[in-house]
């Protein structure tokens, strides 16, 4: 007590501001360090999935029930535009090669003798009247074949192939299915001699591009990203720059999580459903401080600094936590030095000071 008593006698508390001589300071052992500025914040660790964005996707459907007669693919085969998936056969794809050929005969035929009324029509041989009725009729049969040509087309019926059959008048049992896009084949629903309907994709192509990352976040971190912001992530011992690309417009109610959408640089070497722990690092200026340089008073987080004749207590706004440090918003006061030690001498004092 003799020794406290002349101490505490030296001390007096402004707003604030604790005064200490000297020799006080070193009997308490009181230390300080300066601030370290950073660039960036450790938002935290976080379980973290690959997604692949539904527009690489492209799925191959049949728009008719029809037979597999030929595979030319496999699981996983990588494939280039135009080159061929496979062969199929159906009543509906020879129903409607029949339909066309049966309507450009049609319209053929009309046309001879639309062309030989027309110039009996020029030459005052036959009344007018013949030629409006058969241009009329030439006109019908005409939209009918572009009917079934729009069919075959919509069947997936080449150019080549709906010229050969006007051409040739012979009806073709197979019809070959091309890829419409490059890519690799991600999923194959049939086999050889096996049927499959419309409901049904024959295959799925997975286009080349960036792939996506998805996590969910706890409330607290949400109001830290910003939508198209850029920021970094580190996974299975990579960084990439990202951007926040989404967020989820509902809260998980188990875990009160939040699911977030980030971007993934094209030549990523991750694959889709890939899931690990990752890191998230914001770009945001911050200042990074010892942890036992603050402590917690009246619901707020207090640091020391130094001052000419003592110690001033600050209010800290901390972003973020990465042992053992801390990241608080950036306040000019705190390039002063911070003190990291006798910390709760100087707590003390304030504490009993305001009482």
């Amino acid at each position: 007590m003799k020794f406290l008593l002349p101490l505490i006698v030296l001390c007096t508390l402004g707003a604030n501001e604790i005064t200490l001589t000297k020799q006080q300071a070193q009997n308490w052992q009181i230390q300080t360090t300066l601030a370290s500025p950073s660039g960036t914040i450790p938002l935290g660790t976080f379980m973290i999935e690959v997604v692949t964005p539904p527009h690489l996707l492209q799925a191959i459907t049949l728009p008719f029930e029809a037979q597999i007669t030929k595979l030319h693919i496999a699981s996983f085969q990588e494939i280039k535009q135009g080159e061929i998936l496979a062969e199929i056969s159906s009543p509906s794809w020879i129903e409607a090669q029949q339909t066309f050929i049966s309507h450009t005969l049609m319209h053929n035929e009309q046309k001879s003798i639309a062309h030989r009324k027309n110039r009996l029509c020029k030459e005052g041989i036959i009344p007018q009247k013949e030629c409006i009725s058969i241009n009329t009729t030439l006109q019908n049969t005409k939209s009918k074949q572009e009917a079934a040509k729009a069919l075959l087309l919509a069947y997936g019926a080449s150019q080549k192939q709906i010229t050969q059959i006007s051409q040739t008048k012979h009806i073709q049992q197979y019809l070959p299915i091309y890829a419409n896009k490059s890519g690799i084949i991600t999923h194959l629903n049939t086999e050889v001699g096996s049927s499959i309907d419309t409901s049904k994709p024959l295959c799925i192509i997975q286009k080349p591009g960036a792939l996506w990352m998805e996590s969910d976040l706890p409330q607290k971190y949400i109001k830290t990203l910003q939508k198209q912001k850029s920021l970094f992530i580190t996974l299975n011992g990579s960084q990439y720059q990202c951007n926040v690309l989404n967020f989820s417009p509902t809260i998980n109610r188990q875990n009160q999580t939040q699911r977030v959408r980030f971007s993934l640089p094209k030549n990523a070497p991750l694959l889709a459903g890939f899931r690990g722990i990752s890191e998230i690092i914001i770009n945001k200026p911050s200042w990074k401080i010892a942890q036992k340089s603050v402590i917690q008073s009246e619901n707020q987080s207090i640091v020391f600094v130094k001052k000419d004749h003592g110690y001033q207590s600050l209010a800290v706004n901390i972003y973020a936590t990465q042992d053992p440090f801390y990241y608080i918003e950036k306040d000019e006061k705190l390039k002063a030095p911070i003190v990291i030690s006798g910390i709760a001498i100087l707590k003390s004092m304030m504490e009993t000071e305001n009482e």
